[in-house]
């Protein structure tokens, strides 16, 4: 994924204050995939079928921006701006919004356009259709004729649980796979290329700089399972 221009390396803080009045610092430390785990997790999303497409720019679209699994579901065409490579949250955790600029890699814009280019044959209705919406309606939730309706309701969160380790399994991962994870993987990546942690703390949506220089400290460096990463005493 793209990184500003002119963003330079800026020290975490001291593990006094990492561990001062938090619990986050007795929590067991998230895995990370590696970059080659995560390649051959995206590779076994292929074909063309409306599923494939759909998943593959959702799964991309999840990671680059680190996105929670209830914001990811819930993203609207407008906010994910293809020319830019930025995406808006609306209302994420907390009711706070945010705007991941240039996050995007190339491949997950032509993965979003290819998934738009379909998503536009299926007539959903543009004031409330997401972006990745179900390919159906549920009884019950469309005004009128539910036969009639086409789909665009928002993904449940569940689905995503299910599906990531289904597809990790497919790919021979060893870990366990979660949309948390993807999340986790991105955060380590911002970090390890000298990304600002103020500029972590506003893609990830985070309240407080020390939140999210506690999380970063916990993660798990890339290539590394959480079971070989040595906690400090």
């Amino acid at each position: 994924g793209r990184v500003r221009a002119g963003l330079a390396s800026r020290p975490l803080m001291s593990q006094a204050t990492l561990t001062k009045g938090t619990r986050m610092s007795e929590a067991p430390i998230p895995d990370v995939l590696t970059a080659a785990e995560l390649d051959a997790l995206l590779a076994v999303v292929n074909g063309r079928s409306k599923t494939a497409l759909r998943t593959r720019a959702l799964l991309r679209v999840a990671h680059d921006a680190a996105l929670r699994s209830a914001e990811v579901v819930k993203l609207r065409p407008a906010d994910v701006d293809l020319a830019t490579g930025s995406v808006n949250v609306r209302k994420g955790k907390g009711g706070r919004s945010r705007l991941i600029r240039d996050c995007l890699d190339p491949a997950t814009c032509e993965a979003v356009a290819a998934w738009l280019a379909l998503r536009d044959t299926f007539g959903w209705d543009g004031r409330s259709a997401v972006l990745f919406g179900t390919f159906y309606t549920r009884p019950g939730r469309a005004s009128g004729d539910n036969s009639a309706a086409k789909g665009g309701d928002p993904l449940d969160t569940s689905y995503l649980r299910r599906l990531l380790p289904k597809l990790a399994a497919k790919a021979k991962l060893s870990k366990d796979v979660s949309p948390h994870l993807l999340r986790h993987t991105r955060a380590r990546g911002w970090s390890d290329r000298g990304v600002p942690v103020a500029d972590i703390q506003q893609a990830l949506g985070h309240r407080r700089l020390a939140t999210t220089s506690i999380y970063l400290a916990r993660l798990a460096p890339a290539g590394m399972g959480a079971s070989q990463h040595g906690r400090a005493a």
